[in-house]
This record gives structure tokens, C-alpha cells and sequence, in this order.
């Protein structure tokens, strides 16, 4: 009798499979992304080569940083507008404190996202956002509730949020009374066999439960593999 397959095994395979699946589709490709609310188990990014080499140009190699600078930046107005360093700190001081609030916008002045001229701030990342694509994978080997539950909040950084699992489980779930739960909550869900993903259940592709800076937040993650990905 062969061996039992471990689930760690099973789950390593899930995963291998989905991010083949991405980089087929012409992605890059992460793992493990945390989020406020937990875990994002794989994240697919396609980005705008031309934004990328605008950002490259202008020397902003760096991430952005988290959550709280993605934040303190966009609050910032585009087009080079300046706003009044005095404003921004009376919206984020009682958020973050006085010490940490001064430290995100050194640490943005310094990675040069932001110009301080006199007592203004101006952004200048007109490349923003970089990424046109962006996919959460959720993996499963059987807790549909769970799955479905952590997708759902994954739809907070991108509506193309699915559920991957095991073709047996997933059909299961795509052709049952269970497909209402997840067409309800906006998650597609992916059959993983063998090397094959593929989709039962489209997610829902309306951008209403998007948040902006947790959206951009997790495609800075993916920007150091993306810049590899360019520099290459």
C-alpha cells in the first residue's frame, strides 16, 4: 500500500498549482501575504510595464511601506497640488501619535514618494498605481466555510478574490446549494487536479468592497519581485 499523502504535501501541491495558473496567465506571483485580518495564501499581480519603468525612472525602488504610510500618502493630493504638512497632521496625529506620524513623512520624503517644500507636502508618484490585476487565492483542502469566509475578506484588496481547493471538494461545492453562498459573497471559486485550475464559480468582479490603500498595500508587496521581474 503506498504511503499516506501528507496534508502539508497536499496543500504545498494546491498552491504550486494555482501559481502556475498565474504565471500562465502572465503574472508574477507571491505567497503568504499578510493582511490585517490574516492570511492572503497566494496573491497574483499584472502590471503596467509602462508605469513600472515611470517608477523606476523617478528612483522609487522602495516600498511604499504599511498600511499607515499607503494611507498618509494617498491622503496627499495628485498633479504635484501641495498640501499643508499642519492639515495632513491634524487628520493623522490622533490616529498614529505625534512621533510616529513625523516618522512616516520622513520616511516618505525619504524614499523620495513625497518633496516637503516649505510648510507643504507634495506626492509625486503619478505612476500610481503600478498593477493593472491583482488575484487572491484563498487554499483549502476541505473547510468551505473557512475558505469562503477569509475570500470574502479578501475582497477588501481586490474583487478577483476566489476559493482554491480539491477538484472532488470543489465540485462538490460549485454544483450544490453551496455555489448560492459563494455567487452571494462575490468569491469565484478554482478546482485544483492534478496541474489544472479551473474555474467553477467567476467572482464577482465589482470593485464596491475595495479598499484603495489595502489594495495598494498588497501589490507593494509584490513590487520586489515585480522589479526583479523587469530588471531581468
Amino acid at each position: 500500500m503506498p504511503p499516506a499523502i501528507k496534508a502539508a504535501d497536499l496543500e504545498a501541491h494546491l498552491a504550486g498549482t494555482v501559481l502556475c495558473w498565474l504565471g500562465g496567465q502572465g503574472m508574477e506571483q507571491m505567497e503568504e501575504f499578510v493582511t490585517p485580518w490574516g492570511v492572503a495564501d497566494v496573491l497574483g499581480i499584472r502590471f503596467n510595464i509602462d508605469r513600472v519603468q515611470a517608477r523606476i525612472a523617478a528612483g522609487h525602488l522602495d516600498p511604499v511601506g504599511d498600511a499607515h504610510a499607503m494611507q498618509l500618502l494617498l491622503s496627499l493630493p495628485t498633479g504635484g497640488k501641495p498640501k499643508r504638512i499642519s492639515d495632513v497632521a491634524r487628520k493623522f496625529e490622533p490616529l498614529l501619535g505625534a512621533a510616529l506620524f513625523e516618522r512616516a513623512v520622513k520616511n516618505l520624503i525619504r524614499k523620495r514618494f513625497v518633496v516637503q517644500e516649505g510648510a507643504s507636502l507634495v506626492r509625486c508618484t503619478d505612476w500610481m498605481p503600478y498593477h493593472e490585476q491583482l488575484v487572491a487565492v484563498e487554499l483549502k483542502l476541505r473547510r468551505v466555510d473557512e475558505a469562503l469566509a477569509q475570500a470574502r475578506r479578501h475582497k477588501a484588496i481586490t474583487a478577483e478574490s476566489y476559493v482554491g481547493m480539491p477538484a472532488v471538494i470543489a465540485e462538490r461545492v460549485a454544483f450544490t446549494e453551496r455555489r448560492a453562498d459563494f455567487e452571494a459573497a462575490g468569491v469565484g471559486l478554482l478546482s485544483v487536479q492534478d496541474d489544472i485550475c479551473k474555474v467553477l464559480i467567476p467572482p464577482n468582479l465589482s470593485t464596491k468592497t475595495v479598499i484603495e490603500a489595502q489594495e495598494l498595500c498588497a501589490a507593494e508587496a509584490c513590487w520586489r519581485r515585480v522589479l526583479k521581474a523587469v530588471q531581468h
